[in-house]
């Protein structure tokens, strides 16, 4: 029988890997979540460097770690929005509910509120970054995305009313 012993060089090892993404990741949140805090006038803006630092030496070690930088898509990962609707289907996919339950949520505008606020999100983040680099053009691209956000929720309020309406 072959030997498929793995032989352990120098690299890295998967536990060094782990932590190493584990501490940038949450340092990569910790600082968008201090920065974005800040700029709505509630955050810390002194640690803002200090953290910028950390960051940066985390970056440093998981390149160490890995043998390159941090991937794009990791980053993007990590500074990812929650989106309630693709948690829902994530959670279907795991068994946790049932299409029946994506079904109601559809008709009782569950979803569509969800797709609103998300909308209502995003759209705020793109005026807020275009202000701070002053680009009006597409600071008007949020605000058209933030004002079809709120129209499309209260559609969903409606939708969400006359549901509960028929079922009394």
């Amino acid at each position: 029988m072959p030997d498929f012993t793995i032989i352990d060089g120098d690299g890295p090892s998967h536990q060094d890997r782990i932590a190493s993404e584990e501490e940038l990741v949450d340092l990569l949140r910790m600082m968008a979540a201090t920065t974005l805090r800040t700029i709505r006038g509630a955050g810390r803006p002194h640690e803002l460097l200090p953290l910028c630092n950390e960051l940066l030496q985390a970056a440093s070690r998981f390149k160490d770690a890995v043998g390159h930088w941090p991937p794009a898509n990791m980053i993007a990962k990590a500074l990812k929005m929650n989106d309630a609707v693709e948690g829902l289907y994530e959670r279907e996919r795991a068994g946790e509910i049932t299409e029946r339950d994506i079904d109601h949520r559809h008709q009782d505008g569950t979803i569509d509120r969800h797709q609103a606020e998300t909308a209502i999100k995003k759209g705020a983040l793109q005026i807020i970054a275009s202000q701070l680099l002053d680009q009006p053009l597409q600071e008007k691209a949020g605000e058209t995305e933030l004002r079809k956000g709120i129209r499309d929720a209260m559609t969903a309020q409606d939708k969400r009313q006359k549901y509960l309406k028929v079922r009394e």
